[in-house]
């Protein structure tokens, strides 16, 4: 929580600098208002595309074993990999669906995301490595072996309670969205998953009616 705190006080300061940095360029250039402020929002809505809420780090051995035919010694190839994980979970904010109308100064949330698993960094050493007499680990074994060891981390965390309290953080970032977006003088209006789904819908009847006609 102090990460995040933090996080949305450096957001809120530079929130505010921009600001006042443009009321005072609009003041040099009224007749531009419109347009230069519209994309003055959409940078700023784009500067915190992902954010990180909650991080888990992870702790397990990876046990690995296979064998031609038999499994006997020389036919047999084993490893006990020890991986170490974090894993960051948030909200990858290009992700969300939105309409910016300069006119009215209203940005309309269409869709926002849910939480996912943003990046995973791993440490991975071998714990224990057996070869057989014709089973033997190769350059290319031992990449796959550390793509599956950090494969595993991933599905640690999106089996935990990671993901559940990212999505208690969601309200925290939509308030952040929402001061940016009023510090600018703009009302931000939020669609619900219905209506987004409505919305789809007729997307897609309106792309079949097209194609068959």
């Amino acid at each position: 929580m102090k990460k995040l705190f933090y996080l949305l006080l450096m957001m809120a300061v530079a929130a505010a600098s921009g600001y006042f940095g443009m009321r005072y360029y609009l003041n040099q250039k009224a007749e531009t208002v419109e347009v230069v402020d519209g994309t003055v929002l959409l940078e700023k809505v784009q500067r915190v595309a992902k954010m990180i809420t909650v991080e888990g780090y992870f702790s397990e051995l990876y046990d690995h074993k296979d064998y031609y035919s038999y499994d006997i010694s020389i036919f047999r190839k084993k490893a006990i990999l020890k991986v170490k994980g974090k894993v960051s979970i948030g909200y990858d904010l290009e992700k969300m669906e939105f309409d910016v109308n300069p006119v009215k100064r209203e940005l309309v949330i269409r869709y926002f995301p849910d939480p996912e698993v943003l990046s995973v960094d791993t440490d991975v050493s071998y714990f224990d490595i057996q070869e057989g007499l014709f089973n033997s680990f190769s350059e290319e074994d031992l990449t796959k072996l550390n793509f599956k060891a950090k494969d595993l981390i991933r599905q640690k965390a999106n089996n935990s309670d990671l993901m559940l309290q990212a999505e208690d953080q969601a309200n925290d970032i939509r308030d952040l969205i929402i001061f940016i977006a009023e510090e600018s003088g703009w009302t931000v209006k939020e669609w619900t998953r219905i209506e987004h789904e409505e919305f789809l819908y007729k997307k897609d009847t309106l792309i079949r009616d097209s194609l068959i006609r």
